[in-house]
């Protein structure tokens, strides 16, 4: 799994203390750039915070590029490479030697 910070200049809220953002992006009153994501995780209080502390989950810093490209596709290895991963060399398997 990969998580992107999500620095203090980027809202993740629908409603940020200037009104719901949604609206505010209907009437052209929104950031320059802005992007859209739909979908669904449902974790249980503290399990996504137990699962970063096991280090479950690969972080890195939300650079704007990396944000806003348009090759959604590349995202995911552009993000790895930010934090030195190669892709090639993560297995799916664990364990303990």
């Amino acid at each position: 799994m990969l998580a992107i910070l999500i620095p203090c200049g980027l809202t993740t809220a629908l409603r940020d203390g200037h009104g719901r953002c949604d609206q505010r992006l209907s009437r052209g009153l929104g950031p320059k750039t802005s992007l859209l994501a739909l979908g669904y995780a449902g974790w249980a209080a503290g399990q996504l915070e137990a699962e970063i502390r096991a280090n479950g989950w690969l972080i890195c810093e939300a650079e704007f590029d990396l944000v806003f490209s348009p090759d959604n596709g590349a995202k995911w290895a552009a993000a790895l490479a930010s934090i030195g991963v190669d892709p090639t060399l993560l297995s799916g398997q664990a364990g303990r030697a």
